[in-house]
């Protein structure tokens, strides 16, 4: 290659490639294979200006957002690909910023999306204004694919126009809640909104309601009125055997705050109480029907969940709900004796000893001796002396 004047340039990212542990090997392997090694240690200026150009026109990046970047030219690339996109959504509408302050933006949201970093905090901190933060979680949400909702958010408007806030319709607006904290008025337009439809008692309980839960709960530092804490309870009651405050409690315990995990805990709690002495009353009307399967089922859903405790409690409070099976039974009666003490013998052996023990002293037939003993004997003790049942 040298003969005919062949050369090769060879392009690296020496930071990706250099190890202390092999930096010998390195520096020997460069001498022998490589004439001459340029260093640069910046991005080239001309470079990053044409690539930052539109329409003629050189766009500006910020210095903190250039120190961001941190010299990888893929991301200028992506960031004005998203900035050309935008300006062609836009047509002949303006922008309500600088086309620099929006290429600063997309720059911002490809740094957020590559290396998660949140340095767009700071950048929007530093500019203090709140038409930037309203443009960026614009992009940043919708930048692939710009509907009507988020364009409005970045054309200039009318003073005079007040932009309407719909959480019901408006799918960002409800899963971005900083959306609303732009102003106080807006705030308070958010918060008044979320109230109006908890008002109402056609509220499903979805992933969207939970995030419309927690957002609020979040803007008023979780001193929830009375009202709107039954509400929630009520709502979370409605389906028993849903896990009680899931997702929400996901939501919360990223926000931190002491505050926050009072209120989630107070209304897990109120939930769980609810949601127990429901099922406790369906039990009950399942006992008094002689459902036994339907009791057994009820009972079977609430274990491992909320409930399971207070379940217990009544359970062992009204001796297990135990009928009367000294005599002729039904075939629901004895699987519903195999069930009971099956889910319940082991933690409360004792409290079921001393059951049978007051049934057999009752009516001591040998036909309840021998079902007893097969009840003990398969579910709670395989030891055990079901002679002593009379002693």
């Amino acid at each position: 290659m040298f003969l005919h004047d062949c050369r090769v340039i060879c392009i690296s990212s020496m930071t990706n490639i250099e190890d202390e542990s092999r930096e010998k090997d390195l520096k020997f392997f460069n001498e022998k294979i490589f004439d001459r090694i340029y260093n640069l240690e910046n991005a080239n200026e001309q470079a990053l200006a044409e690539m930052c150009t539109y329409k003629g026109e050189k766009l500006t990046i910020d210095n903190f957002v250039l120190e961001k970047i941190d010299n990888n030219l893929r991301h200028v690339v992506r960031g004005m690909q998203n900035f050309r996109r935008i300006m062609a959504k836009l047509a002949t509408k303006e922008l309500d910023c600088t086309k620099e302050e929006l290429l600063n933006l997309c720059l911002l949201q490809i740094i957020k999306a590559y290396k998660e970093d949140d340095s767009y905090k700071k950048y929007l901190e530093m500019k203090q204004k709140s038409n930037l933060n309203l443009i960026f979680y614009s992009i940043y949400n919708y930048v692939s694919d710009l509907d009507e909702n988020a364009l409005n958010n970045i054309i200039k408007k009318n003073p005079k126009e007040e932009p309407e806030l719909d959480i019901v319709k408006n799918e960002y607006a409800l899963l971005d809640s900083e959306y609303f904290y732009l102003s106080d008025k807006n705030k308070a337009s958010y918060l008044n909104l979320v109230e109006e439809i908890f008002a109402q008692d056609n509220n499903v309980l979805d992933k969207r309601t939970e995030t419309l839960i927690a957002t609020y709960i979040n803007a008023k530092k979780g001193k929830l009125e009375p009202w709107f804490f039954d509400k929630v309870v009520n709502l979370y009651s409605k389906d028993i055997d849903h896990f009680s405050s899931s997702y929400l409690y996901l939501i919360i315990k990223d926000k931190g705050g002491e505050y926050l995990i009072k209120i989630l805990k107070e209304l897990g709690q109120a939930i769980s109480s609810k949601k127990s002495e429901s099922r406790i009353t369906e039990i009950r009307n399942a006992i008094k029907n002689e459902d036994y399967h339907s009791a057994v089922t009820l009972i079977e859903r609430a274990r491992y969940s909320e409930m399971e405790s207070k379940i217990s409690e009544e359970m062992v409070t009204n001796n297990f709900y135990f009928p009367d099976f000294s005599g002729n039974i039904s075939q629901d009666v004895w699987s519903y004796c195999h069930q009971i003490t099956k889910i319940f013998g082991f933690q409360y052996k004792d409290e079921f000893v001393n059951l049978f023990k007051t049934l057999y002293k009752r009516n001591p037939t040998k036909s309840l001796l021998e079902r007893v003993s097969i009840l003990i004997t398969q579910y709670i003790d395989s030891d055990f002396d079901c002679e002593t049942l009379d002693k």
